[in-house]
């Protein structure tokens, strides 16, 4: 699985189907941020959810 996918399920398991508010603003800047946040951060060391 790659990170855009990894993203995207992560993102799915916290906050449902939903988009985030700044993705009608800042669509590219809210990819970027989702892709590193929910990509990588959340699957280095022993992160849980919370």
């Amino acid at each position: 699985m790659n990170r855009i996918e990894k993203s995207e399920e992560k993102f799915k398991q916290l906050f449902g189907e939903g988009v985030p508010g700044t993705h009608a603003t800042d669509p590219v800047f809210q990819d970027i941020l989702s892709y590193f946040i929910f990509g990588e951060v959340f699957y280095q060391g022993n992160l849980d959810d919370k």
